[in-house]
């Protein structure tokens, strides 16, 4: 388990070969992984792409946010997300990286409980086969 204390950081690179209206993905940290994009009331912190935008997104004791990060990441290009819970910043804050372009850093909602990597892509029908690949992956928290 990754501790939210510990300042967790996952740092992956994927690319996806399309995105549709129907397509679900999520990929980050998450209390309870499973075959299921996180919900509202679990604790998670990722990217979560929910039929037209990729979004910075967190939860925590009921509470969540969704922020735009304003980056296009399909077309099967490859490319490098980052995901810090930052509890040890003068402001706590969730921040989200692409391509090295701080996209995002959310201030509410910061999860609280262990926290797991997890990814997940869900597809609602049959509009073509939709892939999901992972490159490198780096997981890190603080020692103490």
């Amino acid at each position: 388990s990754w501790t939210p204390a510990k300042n967790p950081y996952i740092r992956f690179e994927f690319g996806i070969n399309a995105t549709h209206a129907d397509l679900r993905a999520f990929i980050g940290f998450r209390e309870t992984p499973g075959a299921a994009i996180p919900v509202v009331g679990e604790h998670f912190a990722g990217i979560l792409f929910g039929g037209t935008v990729w979004n910075a997104q967190c939860g925590a004791a009921g509470l969540g946010t969704s922020v735009n990060i304003n980056a296009y990441l399909g077309s099967a290009a490859r490319h490098v997300v980052e995901v810090y819970i930052g509890t040890d910043l003068a402001t706590p804050a969730v921040e989200v990286w692409v391509d090295g372009v701080k996209r995002a850093s959310i201030t509410d909602s910061i999860p609280t409980n262990a926290q797991e990597w997890d990814y997940v892509i869900v597809q609602s029908s049959a509009a073509g086969t939709k892939d999901l690949t992972v490159g490198e992956l780096i997981l890190q928290e603080d020692l103490v």
